[in-house]
């Protein structure tokens, strides 16, 4: 077991470091990579933002083959086949079910992408990825690195390391939900209220970086 868990560790480092390296390019802003309006991108950075909805549901279902071998299949459609998987194979899934709800969101636009193009049904027009699909992906990153640190203790030990990385990462999910709520919110009118709200949306995302600094820094 300790041996597949240090597999799946190395394999899992290997695919975020490759999702890391497609955020980067799509968000370079040069070229066919600039948006085409506020958090607005189409064409090529739109696609490959597409791809990266399927790295991160491969990346977990990777997880879970890697600690399982016995079964190579698993796909994941829902948290519920994470549940079964792991149930079956003698461990306590319920730490990981608070995560369920975004990884079938992800699950669920990841199928949109392999088996629809993310197309919309009897339409010939690509829409683009929005600031809602921009700001779900962060999330689903981050839920992905939540899944990883919680995913070690179930099949290990609770350890102070996974536990201190998986509570940085949760405390950036709800930063990231609260920034979420701001832009829902931001002001349309008066100057000095748009102004605060950008200082305090400013705020959200400094305060989702230092949730994740223990990761950064390798504490």
């Amino acid at each position: 077991m300790v041996d597949n868990v240090l597999l799946s560790h190395t394999r899992f480092s290997h695919n975020m470091k490759r999702i890391s390296g497609l955020i980067a390019l799509a968000m370079s802003n040069e070229g066919q990579f600039k948006p085409t309006g506020f958090m607005t991108y189409t064409g090529v950075s739109a696609d490959i933002f597409r791809l990266i909805v399927v790295f991160l549901h491969a990346a977990v279902e990777d997880q879970i083959r890697s600690n399982i071998p016995h079964n190579r299949t698993f796909r994941f459609q829902s948290g519920t086949d994470i549940d079964k998987e792991l149930k079956h194979a003698g461990f306590n899934a319920a730490p990981l079910r608070p995560l369920y709800r975004p990884l079938t969101a992800m699950a669920r636009r990841r199928n949109r992408i392999v088996h629809e193009a993310d197309l919309p049904l009897k339409s010939t027009i690509i829409a683009p990825w929005g600031i809602a699909d921009l700001w779900s992906l962060m999330q689903w990153n981050l839920t992905v690195l939540a899944f990883h640190f919680k995913l070690l203790e179930v099949l290990t030990i609770q350890h102070e390391v996974f536990s201190r990385r998986y509570d940085g990462v949760r405390k950036a999910m709800d930063e990231h939900i609260e920034f979420a709520k701001l832009m829902m919110n931001f002001p349309k009118a008066n100057l000095a209220d748009r102004l605060a709200a950008v200082q305090a949306m400013q705020d959200k995302l400094a305060a989702v970086m230092a949730a994740l600094e223990p990761i950064r820094s390798g504490k």
